[in-house]
């Protein structure tokens, strides 16, 4: 009899989270002279809003609240900081 494992959203949610620290630990090591927010915009994380710079000199992060963990890890995946072929 074989025994049927289901994943569930939670378990894939957790899955990406742990993948998403553990690449943002490793860059945090080769990078340390970045500050964490600085890291999580140039991975790819967090993503800055252009609009109103010019005229208010001010930078808007755009905030993933609701974006699924599999999403941010996948876009970090394409990232070039994230993954360089060095």
């Amino acid at each position: 009899m074989y025994m049927i494992q289901t994943v569930t959203m939670t378990d894939n949610r957790y899955q990406y989270n742990i993948a998403i620290v553990n690449r943002l630990k490793e860059l945090v090591d080769k990078y340390p002279e970045l500050r964490f927010n600085q890291l999580l915009i140039d991975c790819g994380v967090l993503s800055s809003e252009d609009q109103k710079v010019l005229s208010t000199g001010n930078t808007f992060i755009k905030d993933p609240f609701y974006e699924e963990s599999e999403i941010t890890w996948k876009r970090m995946c394409k990232n070039r900081m994230c993954f360089n072929e060095e």
